[in-house]
């Protein structure tokens, strides 16, 4: 928790936001990647949207920001280039794109090949909340 609002509370219009900060290195990406996925196949709809922004060493810069444009790319959303520290990342980007978003961090993280970004993004079908 943080007792003052984050950079994420201060772009999203939205009223509730669950924020998990860690530090940027595997174990802890794959923590949060696994946490966000369980709310989903849980059947638990925390939101429609996610945000995420990186503060990291400058050899991951690059590959990162790739990352984060492709997936402003295919979900939306809006850059958050005004992050103090020299973060940078995006808000409100389309949830269903999390799974391979996480993906494609984590490979990034880990220095092994990029998964790709097309495994969801011709499937993806609303999910009836209404159950």
């Amino acid at each position: 928790f943080m007792d003052h609002p984050s950079h994420l509370q201060m772009l999203s219009n939205d009223g509730i936001a669950v924020e998990l900060v860690a530090p940027l290195d595997v174990d802890a990406w794959q923590d949060v990647a696994h946490a966000v996925l369980s709310f989903e196949a849980n059947r638990v709809y925390v939101a429609d949207t996610y945000s995420a922004v990186f503060w990291c060493s400058s050899d991951m810069e690059r590959p990162l920001r790739e990352q984060v444009g492709e997936a402003l790319r295919l979900w939306k959303g809006t850059p958050s280039e005004e992050c103090s520290g020299g973060g940078f990342g995006f808000v409100g980007s389309s949830l269903p794109g999390f799974e391979d978003f996480a993906a494609n961090v984590g490979a990034v993280l880990q220095g092994e090949d990029l998964p790709g970004w097309e495994r969801l993004a011709w499937t993806w079908q609303p999910v009836n909340r209404s159950k």
